[in-house]
């Protein structure tokens, strides 16, 4: 009896349905139809003789099977990837990931670093909008904000984002600026989550809990909340908002406080450290992070729990 052979669609279909925890998601990302993932999924099921995923109305999710499979899966599908650029033309091109959050400051930088480089180099950008993407293997060159992805990696931390707080003068109209940290609550708040934001000077510290009357999901739209007048932007990105402060749309409030950084990430995988592309975008990265109003650098390569070596 011929032996039943899995194929590479089937395990993508798999890799991708549990990164999404939903078919659906699958779907769209691999620019299929659900049900032909779906059916993909069940066939590499019958073939290897076990139930790889639960499926419920809330979603997908690995079986016990499934989870011991999922390793080797990723390393077939980034094998295989391997494999094919070598069969390619002479490779010229870097694939990078940037949150969606920062994505027009690492977009300009590279836009820039493409046109000094001429027809040698060629930079595909994804933008994402979790903490890492969900393809990270995928790519050469990742940027990641806080938090860094549970994986075997390089990571070196390009710096912080300075972070302030601001707002239109229109909010002003009828009353003075604050001069300390808690007359902020005097004000409507505008932030991307509730929390407690810790601010200090040389000489104080300060931990105010706020409850804000506007919660967006992106600093565009904290800062679209500032400059329509509408309330105090806690935490937006000083680079962001270079243009707004020198026409005068947005003030700095209590300016002398500071907030707590953002920090940012450069990740790769090991293999791609002796890639002369990759250490050249970075260092490109770092140069430019030195010099960007906003941008925080304290001279360190890595940052917290993440160093020179594998993180």
């Amino acid at each position: 009896m011929t032996k039943k052979r899995t194929a590479i669609i089937q395990w993508r279909c798999f890799v991708e349905a549990v990164s999404c925890g939903s078919m659906l998601k699958a779907s769209e990302i691999l620019q299929m139809e659900v049900s032909e993932v779906s059916q993909q999924i069940k066939a590499l099921e019958v073939t290897l003789g076990e139930t790889l995923l639960e499926r419920n109305q809330r979603g997908v999710r690995p079986t016990w099977a499934g989870q011991k499979r999922l390793n080797a899966a990723k390393e077939l599908i980034r094998l295989v990837e391997e494999v094919f650029r070598k069969k390619t033309a002479k490779r010229t091109s870097l694939r990078v990931a940037v949150p969606v959050s920062i994505g027009r400051l690492f977009l300009d930088w590279i836009g820039q670093f493409e046109k000094e480089l001429g027809e040698s180099a060629s930079i595909e950008v994804i933008q994402f909008v979790e903490n890492s993407p969900y393809d990270l293997w995928s790519f050469d060159l990742f940027i990641c904000k806080d938090t860094l992805p549970n994986e075997r990696i390089i990571a070196r931390a390009l710096g912080g984002v300075e972070r302030v707080i601001c707002a239109s003068p229109k909010l002003f109209k009828n009353g003075g600026l604050p001069k300390f940290p808690e007359e902020l609550l005097e004000f409507p708040l505008a932030m991307r989550q509730g929390k407690e934001e810790l601010l200090s000077t040389h000489t104080e510290k300060m931990r105010i809990k706020t409850s804000p009357q506007f919660l967006v999901n992106s600093s565009s739209a904290l800062i679209d909340t500032a400059v329509l007048g509408h309330a105090i932007a806690v935490g937006v990105p000083l680079w962001a908002i270079k243009e707004e402060l020198a026409s005068g749309k947005l003030l700095r409030i209590l300016p002398e406080w500071k907030l707590e950084p953002t920090v940012v990430w450069a990740v790769w995988k090991p293999q791609e450290g002796k890639n002369p592309m990759t250490k050249k975008l970075y260092s490109y990265f770092q140069e430019r992070w030195r010099t960007e109003p906003g941008l925080i650098n304290d001279g360190r390569e890595s940052l917290q729990s993440a160093y020179t070596g594998f993180h």
